[in-house]
């Protein structure tokens, strides 16, 4: 079982190949993928990583702080990207918001966080962290490929957004049917 520096470093090197391919051929499914992808990553992050960094890591929270006012930017343009339309005339500045930010992020990231983390938590709890984070990575990719970056959203905010895309009956949906009523207009 990899490590969580490990497998985020390796999730980093995907998502760099995906930008590279939205560079070459911007098509609405590499897009797609990026989005899904970058969701993932962030929410095992958030859910696992980074609650040890700030924990075990002289600094951490700060790190953590500054990691997650990033992730939050970027989330931002993901949810902007989903409203508009992944074929939208929109994509392609919110993509490159997207690509400067993920390269700073993990530019910091691989820079003074993993290393910090292989410095000051033990090897068998970066152990068990990795386990948990593969744990969160499954389960995460499963709701996203359902519910892509919705998958983030309450059903308040998700309520909103059907309510922008003139979505009929939307007062009677839960979260599961808004989120598809959604990604299906």
């Amino acid at each position: 079982m990899p490590d969580p520096v490990e497998m985020l470093t390796k999730d980093h090197r995907e998502v760099e190949a995906l930008f590279e391919e939205y560079r070459t051929g911007r098509g609405p499914a590499v897009v797609r993928r990026i989005c899904d992808e970058l969701t993932v990553h962030t929410a095992v992050e958030e859910k696992v990583v980074y609650p040890a960094l700030a924990s075990d890591v002289d600094g951490g929270r700060q790190m953590r702080d500054h990691a997650e006012k990033e992730h939050a930017e970027v989330k931002q343009a993901i949810l902007a990207i989903e409203r508009a339309g992944y074929d939208s005339s929109e994509v392609d500045p919110l993509m490159q918001k997207i690509i400067e930010g993920v390269a700073e992020h993990v530019r910091e990231e691989e820079r003074d966080v993993f290393p910090a983390m292989r410095s000051q938590i033990s090897e068998d709890r970066m152990s068990q962290l990795g386990s948990e984070a593969q744990a969160a990575k499954q389960e995460l990719t499963a709701e996203v490929a359902h519910a892509g970056p919705l998958v983030d959203l309450t059903k308040e905010q998700l309520y909103e957004m059907a309510k922008e895309k003139g979505i009929e009956h939307r007062s009677e949906m839960n979260k599961e049917e808004l989120i598809s009523a959604i990604r299906a207009s």
